[in-house]
């Protein structure tokens, strides 16, 4: 049988599926024969447009690696030793040029990656095998990236794992449209119709929803980048459904801490991003008065979130750039699995642009420039999942994905 009848037919098993999921939940029938035809073609052709993206991704990744292959061995790197947060780190200093043209961003912005498709410097590759940190051009140049190793005590550590315990006890697996989600492809679209958190999280609720009356691409250039579902609500108006790729992602308060040990893990965080901001933005020239308004800003708690992800081979994240902000991202977490350590693949942090590895294990903490383009390779064996906690500041952060090029704002309100 060929591959194209066996996907549409598991498709309509799953469209039977959905079916009845809406009738235990009380809820209309989902597709009329019109919208149900519409809606194989559409996921057919999200996944070719997908497949296509990727590959000009990696082809795109690929040249950039190829191109720049023999910089590396024009790295400087232990030039000098200096004390960040009372710990000594060596300083690597990256050429600037190395940047990736903005153009060639844009092909690889959403694309996932294997390790083995990713060529990467790494620390201990030039020598060094405690804490570090990577700047531009020169030792006093603007930091892009900090890496503190084994930071953190076992009770700090374990605050990690009680982080996860929160996550899981309130997760959505849900994002409408979360500025780093990948390709939406057939197989993460038709799960969120089959769920009742997802239906329900979007407001399809057997009180809101009266019919479904269409699915088409939101894309303005018909590449199939999203999926948008059209529905009646209860008071007559149609509304626009954005489906995306199934991101576990949540975004807390600090106050949602709730143990003795998460609390502690996140005082140390917060202590070491205070210290560290400050330094952050002398590196990218913040003036007297732009240090004050950051100092005010940085006792503000309220102003410090913490975002807490869950990574597996179910749920990955491609590369992009986060919001635009001045500050940087703070990031720890931990493995989740029964593999041996030295058999886990995937789960490593890295900057796509100046291709550096940024990987870390329980105990260490990253400072990292989100204006640069970065990701995380896939996780490959279904037995692993990591877990993160994403520590940022609100302070001056625009909102949405952001083009190509670092943040040109001021510390200063």
């Amino acid at each position: 049988m060929p591959t194209s009848n066996k996907k549409k037919r598991k498709r309509e098993k799953e469209l039977s599926k959905m079916s009845d999921l809406r009738q235990q939940m009380k809820m209309p029938p989902l597709f009329s024969k019109e919208v149900h035809q519409t809606a194989l073609s559409l996921m057919k052709s999200l996944d070719a447009t997908a497949k296509s993206k990727k590959s000009v991704a990696k082809t795109s990744l690929k040249t950039y690696i190829r191109d720049q292959t023999h910089l590396s061995k024009d790295l400087n790197f232990g030039i000098t030793v200096q004390t960040v947060a009372d710990k000594p780190s060596v300083c690597v200093v990256i050429d600037s040029t190395r940047k990736m043209d903005d153009a060639e961003v844009k092909k690889c912005i959403k694309a996932n990656f294997k390790e083995s498709e990713i060529s990467l410097c790494d620390a201990s590759s030039l020598g060094i095998t405690g804490s570090f940190q990577v700047r531009l051009d020169s030792v006093d140049g603007p930091l892009i990236a900090i890496v503190f190793r084994d930071l953190f005590t076992s009770e700090e550590v374990s605050g990690s794992l009680h982080m996860q315990d929160l996550h899981e006890s309130c997760e959505r697996v849900w994002n409408k449209g979360c500025e780093a989600d990948v390709h939406p492809t057939s197989s993460t679209i038709w799960p969120q119709f089959k769920s009742q958190v997802c239906m329900k999280s979007a407001g399809f609720t057997s009180n809101n929803v009266k019919e479904i009356v269409g699915i088409e691409s939101s894309s303005k250039t018909g590449t199939g980048s999203s999926v948008v579902v059209k529905y009646q609500n209860s008071k007559g108006a149609i509304v626009n459904w954005r489906l995306s790729s199934a991101l576990n992602r949540l975004t807390h308060d600090l106050t949602r801490c709730d143990s003795t040990e998460s609390k502690l893990l996140v005082k140390k965080m917060s202590k070491i991003y205070s210290e560290v901001c400050p330094l952050w933005a002398k590196s990218r020239g913040a003036t007297s008065t732009d240090l004050k308004h950051l100092d005010s800003a940085l006792q503000q708690s309220s102003n410090l979130k913490i975002s807490t992800m869950v990574l597996s081979n179910q749920h990955s994240i491609g590369v992009h750039r986060d919001p635009r902000s001045n500050l940087p991202a703070a990031i720890c977490g931990h493995y989740s699995t029964t593999v041996e350590h030295e058999k886990v693949k995937g789960g490593r942090l890295f900057l796509m642009e100046y291709l550096f590895d940024l990987s870390y294990k329980s105990g260490d903490l990253v400072f990292m420039d989100g204006n640069i383009a970065h990701g995380v390779t896939t996780v490959a064996n279904s037995e692993v999942k990591r877990f993160s906690m994403i520590m940022f500041s609100t302070f001056n952060r625009q909102k949405g994905m952001c083009a190509p090029g670092n943040f040109k704002g001021y510390y200063s309100k």
